[in-house]
């Protein structure tokens, strides 16, 4: 008999801890609900702060930073372009100057077609990690750069719709691409950039490379072997002299981080590659060689010179 009341008494003991257990859990669950959506709702001040701030804002070099994000492996952190927003500051001038984030869309519409590798990364699970990926990028954005906004397309674009998502922001003349995997490295006069394409016509474009330009020269070179019927030659070597700041010719078009002109988009990009679904690059990566006076591509820096940024691969980069 005592046997059966020790085990009574024993399943009580059991079921109050499941049942205190329970209610902590229920308790946990819900400040955390809590605290997510305190978090949201001080982003949204944030985020509204700052365009308040931003509407009295005059650009100090007529330049605005443009860094273009989508879903990636990792999403879990956001060091990749973390990384890249902090490496603004090794040149100042484009921390004071606006700065926008623009995400691309985290679901896929069955009716737009768009490039095989912007067309990843669209299931339920990934779209909620995303989701929560760019709730940490504004936040980290917002606490480190005065004038920041953020554009985002409902639905998957790919580079190009991405970036023209966010002309309607841009107060600027000039802007300067950067996609949030190729952060800075190495500081450039973009002052002296500017003035450069202000007085000579023919400086349309100008890129600041990863590895040297004459790294990027020889993969035109052997680009072009593939079907040398259809392309030309690669330009013949030229470089111009403002100062300290020398600019080599580019016979390539890259979708890699550039300093050129709102107006150059408008009347020269988006006409080629607009509402494709894809990269500026597969349009128009010969394009300067068939009319250099026209799309007016410049490496900056001797063929020998660069290393402005890195790659840190946000498409194959495993957590």
């Amino acid at each position: 008999m005592n046997i059966f009341i020790f085990y009574f008494i024993f399943l009580l003991i059991i079921m109050l801890l499941i049942l205190i257990n329970s209610n902590s859990i229920k308790n946990n669950t819900s400040d955390l609900k809590k605290i997510r959506l305190k978090s949201e709702e001080e982003l949204n001040v944030s985020e509204k702060n700052h365009t308040l701030k931003f509407e009295k804002f005059q650009p100090q070099y007529q330049i605005t930073t443009i860094i273009t994000t989508s879903p990636i492996l990792c999403m879990k952190n956001i060091n990749i372009i973390s990384e890249t927003i902090d490496s603004l500051f090794i040149n100042p001038i484009l921390v004071n100057n606006h700065v926008i984030i623009c995400f691309d869309g985290g679901p896929l519409d069955p009716n737009n077609i768009i490039d095989e590798k912007c067309a990843n990364l669209g299931n339920e699970i990934n779209i909620y990690e995303y989701e929560t990926y760019k709730n940490k990028v504004k936040a980290y954005a917002l606490t480190l750069l005065p004038y920041v906004s953020f554009s985002e397309l409902l639905f998957r674009g790919c580079l190009t719709n991405n970036i023209h998502n966010s002309f309607h922001m841009i107060k600027t003349e000039y802007i300067n691409i950067m996609q949030h995997d190729l952060p800075i490295i190495k500081s450039f006069d973009i002052e002296s950039i500017i003035k450069i394409m202000e007085h000579d016509k023919l400086v349309k474009l100008v890129r600041y490379v990863y590895d040297t330009n004459n790294f990027h020269n020889e993969y035109t070179k052997n680009f072009i072997k593939y079907d040398p019927k259809k392309y030309k030659a690669l330009l013949p070597m030229q470089k111009k002299i403002y100062g300290d700041v020398i600019l080599t010719i580019c016979s390539q078009w890259s979708d890699q981080n550039h300093i050129t002109s709102k107006k150059y988009y408008e009347d020269v990009v988006f006409p080629v590659t607009l509402l494709k679904g894809s990269f500026m690059e597969h349009f128009m990566f010969c394009l300067p060689i068939e009319d250099h006076k026209k799309y007016g591509t410049w490496f900056l820096g001797e063929i020998y010179d660069g290393y402005y940024i890195k790659h840190t691969d946000g498409r194959n980069n495993i957590c």
